[in-house]
């Protein structure tokens, strides 16, 4: 059925390789385990591309983001704009910066979570 294999396929084109699945998918009479054998892939890939086609349509067989949506420490734009300021007026590094916004804020923060700016 499969000319080219997956893994040789996804990395030429990947939303081909995935069509290929669903074509393969359909051909079996919608059986996961054989589709999975044909393609040399997973069931999990096969649930996953089925679904993602399902649910989003041609749409969802492109790659998807793994990088996080929310960054949950980020510094607050206030204290951000304040280690640039200070930056840019002084040179100072990471531990100075941090040692003046914490006299000037009353902030109690370590310099070793902070990056260079």
């Amino acid at each position: 059925m499969l000319v080219v294999e997956y893994k040789v396929l996804v990395k030429i084109d990947p939303i081909l390789a995935r069509e290929k699945i669903l074509e393969v998918y359909f051909q079996t009479r919608r059986n996961i385990s054989k589709t999975a054998r044909t393609c040399g892939v997973f069931c999990n890939t096969v649930k996953k591309t089925l679904k993602r086609f399902l649910e989003e349509g041609k749409e969802g067989l492109r790659d998807k983001s793994h990088r996080l949506q929310n960054h949950f420490n980020k510094t607050p734009p206030v204290i951000e704009k304040m280690v640039v300021e200070i930056f840019d007026q002084t040179n100072y590094g990471v531990r100075l910066i941090s040692g003046r916004i914490s006299k000037k804020r009353h902030l109690s923060f370590l310099w070793h979570g902070l990056e260079n700016p």
